[in-house]
């Protein structure tokens, strides 16, 4: 008489996945091109070159691809002003880690005279997404307060204190864009308001990666070609 016995047999399934990466999107934007002194900031940013503009298409900074995102600037009242390199910002200023090494992105501006009202939309944004709005507006010699906006949450900044003489910008966290286009939108003024400048603007988002499968140990029974058979003669 034979007997057969099967042994259960441990197998250790470890899952095999490439390195998980952040997923990150990351548009940056230089207003002003002023050509005649001062070189843009290169690479894959976005530079801006006049007041108006319409469906521009962006640059995403990470990958160099355009993918479908756009920016337009809508001036309420028509007195913009471009402004050179002397007046837009400090370079001994780190500023934002996300500038350019050189800074050229906020070494020139557009400034508004008394009275600006104007709107940047960057459009094909992910409505199901929050992300962080980062603005940079400085300019010497404008001691004041300035209203800027973004899908309706306000600060006010002083662009001559806190941007030009101490380096800093103004920042908005979980941002979600709206309306059927998936628009954020910045608005500096309103009407009325002081002189506010814009240098430079980022638009930035990243997701953590998803989990990566822990290495499981399965316990495998049964009657199978993978078990291990012992006989005894009886």
């Amino acid at each position: 008489m034979r007997s057969v016995k099967t042994l259960a047999v441990m197998v250790a399934v470890l899952a095999l996945s490439g390195a998980a990466h952040a997923v990150v999107i990351d548009y940056r934007i230089d207003f002003e091109d002023y050509t005649t002194s001062l070189p843009d900031p290169g690479g894959n940013w976005n530079t801006i070159p006049t007041q108006t503009a319409t469906g521009v298409p962006l640059t995403e900074f990470t990958t160099g691809l355009s993918t479908g995102v756009n920016l337009s600037i809508v001036k309420h009242v028509a007195s913009w002003a471009s402004m050179s390199p002397a007046n837009c910002w400090k370079t001994a200023n780190p500023g934002p880690a996300w500038l350019d090494v050189n800074k050229y992105a906020v070494q020139d501006c557009f400034r508004g005279n008394w009275g600006l009202h104007a709107t940047v939309t960057v459009s094909g944004l992910d409505t199901s997404k929050a992300y962080l709005v980062e603005v940079v507006g400085s300019y010497s010699t404008d001691p004041e307060l300035c209203d800027y906006s973004v899908q309706g949450v306000g600060q006010q900044f002083n662009v001559g204190v806190q941007g030009y003489t101490n380096g800093q910008w103004m920042t908005w966290l979980n941002v979600v864009p709206t309306g059927p286009t998936g628009d954020i939108a910045l608005v500096l003024g309103p009407a009325g308001s002081t002189n506010p400048a814009i240098n430079a603007m980022r638009i930035y988002l990243e997701e953590a990666p998803p989990p990566i499968a822990e290495p499981a140990m399965l316990g495998l029974f049964g009657l199978t070609g993978l078990a291990a058979r012992r006989r005894r003669r009886a």
